[in-house]
């Protein structure tokens, strides 16, 4: 397997690189290197995923091989300098790396578990062999049979029921499968649940057993944009590697994170689901005692004031209203709803959804989820204390005219990098890549984060595979532009039409045509579809060489579309047929348009989003307002660019359906003369803004592509191709083949790890290692990795809440008259209750004949702490293991962590029995002090 020398980091690939993935890998080793980010558009064909895969693992595998050498530079100073500094050079430019942490998680992010599949599967073709997690919902991943008779909405809440009732056989047979399913290597989401479904065993809790374990995360774009759904995961970003693939939906993925939007029909739906709660709470023997009918009553009462709040509120004359984003804190600091007191009101809303699933067998999507959106929104960690995150929302409250239903509560926010300083504060490297981010430099600067690292790569195939052409007029003469002005023209429609007629002549079988938004399409086909004087009509003349399929608007009828799509590209007795698709739709992305699916891919106009909608005008002028403000010299747009920039974009993802790999041709038609400014070529890819040539007339745009088609026929198999560059084995391969690392690897335990991921899966960097600081000046060589990122106990509130309440019911009101009131958090007490508690749990963790294990005393810890209790304990393990708190401060922080916990003091005296000898009389003379 070829092997490359990049920046001094040996990645193996899988064949013979090209230049442009040459140039991918080393713009990801040089971020990560840096640790800054990295934006990449690579055209698809050219192995993108692969590259960000190899590259990633193999600097990663360099980050474990130098915190090895560390480790053996204490006792072997003057034999392993130099591979030291090799490998510092290697891994970082920065020269300020921690080795003493935990090597660098990788999260591998794509927006469908489609496309993360993919990413799996590449994955196995190569030579690395990390230990991998596959991140999915409880709602996708279960295989419980009562739980999937549930709609998808109620399934989680009822899942963790099932769990604290320890009722869920699934979840038990967990612990008894882990090891089986190490054994089976690289498996993706399906396949995980394949294993369940076999074992028996919960795929949900089967791969988050094996997620703090993990080298890299698959996961879809929202786990890690929204903080709620990263907390809810146990998602740690901390000095992480984040990797968005098909990065291209970001912007919009982290403006739906941070937005939301409620009808009045939403709320009194929500009014009616909160009384469907209180009945069903009050019935004797429910099943849901989470939540008790008074807290239904509370949320009832709540909602009802919302509605009548926002009916009070006044329009002006065009029936809306724009208000300041922190209006929206104003509105619910009067319904009694503060950071203080919301955690409360979202449980109850959790609870309500859950019992509504359970017991009602509801199956549409329910309005207290909605509403518990919204919550989370408004009240995200943070946000109460900096009042500049506000300036980047607005509210916007309108009558719905259409509906007539009343008003419609709408929280937008305009700036992307709220969601994405959120992840940058914490994780070492952001990389956003994908076939399709021109132009790179707005798209940076829309994101908020700086991109030091960019990178626009050409294709990996040549020129003469792909035509592309601007046609400004048809074959009548008429001028092709779908602006507003043009567009319902009866002559536009119709020498369109006739366009659409002579290319479905020439391209051979498939053709995929593209229209701006579907009432384009629409008129367009009507119109088509009618014949004028007996003659016969345009669609019955693109019958005559192609079979039309038209893109539904309906989700549920996409997926046949594609089938007969496809089956007729398969019937011989056919000459091919024509996808007639929208830009931004179904079929620009995502989908396989290799070979003959799409030899050709027309786009008939300039897909500029809706000039008077709401949210648009509002985004263009706050981004005229910041843009004004910075000035020219700040990394800003204007709201003008940014319009034009949202069609380009989506307009290059459409051209991306055509040319797959290296070996595919197609053509590549803009059918609309305002494709031909300069300014408009600039916005295409890099890849196709040198091919672009624009005619005059339409006849020397039918002539070109003709021939270029019937070229590809007579030579299909002399297609030139850019040639791959020979491998170089060389970079920080050649410091884990040195001798004096090799016999330093023999002074290892097995326990230590493997440096290298290749071949086999390196032991586990998480095993507990309870040995405190040094003692000695030549102490014996260390665990390679004694970091305490041991297994998460994955838990969420709910689940705690869930088994407390279980084990009591039924229980009291989780919302009162009181808890809605503002509140400023309780303060602890200054005593230590836990240190003259004098109950005993059944087994204390040290036994009176045998020190505890590590291991068992990790299991209780778990099975006792709370998930954020449980982190901190890690979060302290780690300071005292640096030796940044002393052993009296750690005592006085552990006393805290166990306070209020059942069995708190012995866990802490447990605690005793791994401090090092030297430390364990001052670590008895504190804890006597604090009791």
């Amino acid at each position: 397997m070829p092997s490359y020398n990049i920046n001094g980091i040996t990645v193996q690939f899988p064949f013979p690189a090209y230049e442009c993935q040459l140039s991918l890998m080393t713009t990801l080793v040089s971020a990560l290197q840096g640790q800054t980010n990295a934006l990449i558009e690579s055209p698809t064909g050219t192995g993108k995923t692969l590259c960000l895969l190899c590259a990633a693992l193999a600097w990663r595998e360099a980050w474990v091989a130098r915190k090895q050498l560390g480790i053996a530079l204490k006792n072997n100073v003057d034999r392993v300098e130099a591979l030291v500094q090799s490998l510092d050079k290697a891994v970082s430019s920065c020269g300020d790396e921690m080795y003493e942490r935990d090597a660098p998680t990788i999260y591998y992010a794509s927006r469908t578990h489609s496309q993360l599949s993919q990413a799996v599967h590449e994955l196995r073709n190569t030579s690395y062999a990390p230990k991998i997690c596959v991140l999915g919902s409880r709602d996708q991943s279960c295989v419980h049979p009562d739980v999937l008779a549930l709609p998808s909405v109620g399934r989680p809440n009822v899942c963790r029921q099932k769990v604290a009732k320890k009722t869920c056989e699934f979840y038990g047979n967990v612990e008894h499968v882990k090891g089986a399913l190490e054994e089976k290597g690289i498996l993706d989401i399906e396949e995980l649940g394949k294993f369940g479904r076999e074992h028996r065993a919960c795929p949900y809790f089967l791969s988050r057993a094996h997620q703090s374990k993990a080298d890299i995360i698959f996961l879809p774009y929202n786990y890690l944009i929204d903080a709620h759904t990263r907390k809810a995961q146990n998602i740690d970003i901390k000095n992480a590697i984040l990797i968005f693939d098909e990065g291209h939906n970001l912007e919009s993925s982290c403006g739906d994170a941070t937005s939301f939007e409620i009808t009045a029909q939403d709320l009194a739906n929500c009014i009616s689901e909160a009384s469907q709660c209180i009945e069903l709470a009050s019935a004797p023997g429910a099943a849901n005692r989470e939540a008790s009918a008074q807290d239904f009553m509370i949320l009832k009462e709540l909602l009802q004031n919302l509605q009548k709040k926002l009916e009070a509120v006044q329009l002006d004359r065009s029936r809306d209203r724009i208000l300041s984003g922190d209006w929206i804190l104003s509105l619910f600091r009067d319904l009694n709803i503060s950071f203080e007191n919301v955690s409360m009101v979202s449980r109850v809303v959790e609870c309500g959804v859950g019992l509504l699933a359970q017991e009602m067998n509801r199956r549409s999507r329910m309005a207290l989820n909605l509403f518990g959106t919204a919550l989370k929104v408004v009240f995200k960690e943070g946000f109460g204390a900096d009042e500049q995150i506000w300036q980047s929302y607005k509210v916007y409250i309108e009558e719905e005219a259409r509906t007539r239903t009343g008003r419609k509560l709408s929280l937008w926010c305009f700036h992307s990098g709220i969601a994405m300083k959120d992840l940058e504060r914490d994780c070492r490297s952001i990389v956003l890549a994908s076939g399709t981010l021109s132009p790179l430099a707005s798209f940076a600067t829309e994101m908020g984060i700086p991109f030091p690292h960019r990178l626009e790569n050409p294709h990996v195939i040549s020129p003469h595979q792909v035509f592309v052409g601007v046609v400004p007029t048809g074959p009548a003469g008429s001028h092709l532009s779908s602006s507003y002005e043009n567009r319902d023209s009866v002559a536009y429609i119709s020498d369109l039409g006739n366009a659409v007629v002579n290319f479905c002549r020439i391209v051979p079988d498939g053709f995929l045509v593209f229209f701006p938004s579907y009432g384009v399409m629409e008129r367009c086909l009507a119109a088509w579809i009618m014949g004028q004087g007996g003659a016969k009509s345009v669609m019955d003349r693109i019958k005559q060489y192609k079979t039309p399929i038209v893109e539904p608007r309906n989700k549920q009828q996409f997926g046949p579309a594609m089938e007969e799509f496809y089956a007729k590209l398969e019937d011989k007795s056919l000459t091919g047929a024509v996808f007639f698709a929208v830009c931004r739709g179904k079929a620009s992305e995502g989908l396989d348009f290799s070979d003959n699916k799409g030899r050709a891919v027309m786009v008939c106009g300039i897909p500029y989003p809706a000039a008077m909608d709401p949210k648009v005008k509002l985004k263009r002028q706050y981004l005229d307002e910041l843009h004004g403000r910075n000035g020219k010299g700040k990394q800003t747009i204007s709201g003008g660019d940014w319009y034009k920039q949202q069609a380009a974009r989506a307009v290059n993802q459409a051209l991306g359906r055509v040319i797959r790999h290296k070996k595919d041709f197609g053509a590549i038609l803009l059918c609309d003369a305002r494709f031909g400014s300069p300014y408009n070529i600039k916005q295409l890819p890099i890849w196709i803004r040198s091919l672009v040539k624009v005619y005059k007339h339409f006849g020397e745009a039918q002539g070109g592509l003709g021939r270029f088609f019937k070229r590809m026929e007579q030579q299909p198999d002399a297609v030139p191709t850019v040639p791959a560059v020979p491998d170089s084995v060389q970079g920080h391969a050649e410091i884990l083949a040195h001798a004096a690392f090799q016999q330093l690897k023999t002074g290892l335990s097995d326990g230590d790890g493997q440096v290298s991921i290749r071949q086999r899966r390196k032991k586990s960097e998480f095993e507990l290692s309870m040995d405190g600081p040094a003692t000695t000046t030549t102490p014996p060589i260390p665990a390679i990795v004694n970091s305490i990122k041991a297994t998460s106990f994955h838990r969420t509130t709910l689940d705690r809440i869930s088994q407390s309440a279980l084990a009591n019911p039924p229980r009291k009101s989780i919302l009162t008259k009181a808890t809605l009131a503002n509140q400023q958090p309780a303060h602890p007490e200054a005593t230590h209750p836990i240190l003259k508690r004098q109950t005993s749990p059944p087994q204390p963790p040290t036994s009176k004949k045998h020190k505890q294990t590590a291991t068992t005393y990790i299991q209780t810890l778990k099975r006792t702490l709370p998930t954020p209790k449980y982190h901190t304990f890690q979060s302290l393990l780690k300071s005292y293991k640096a030796q940044t708190i002393s052993v009296s401060a750690l005592v006085d922080a552990l006393v805290e962590l166990f306070e209020n916990i059942q069995g708190g003091r012995e866990l802490l005296v447990g605690f005793g029995a791994f401090v090092p000898k030297v430390y364990k009389k001052e670590f008895e003379r504190r804890l006597e002090e604090v009791s």
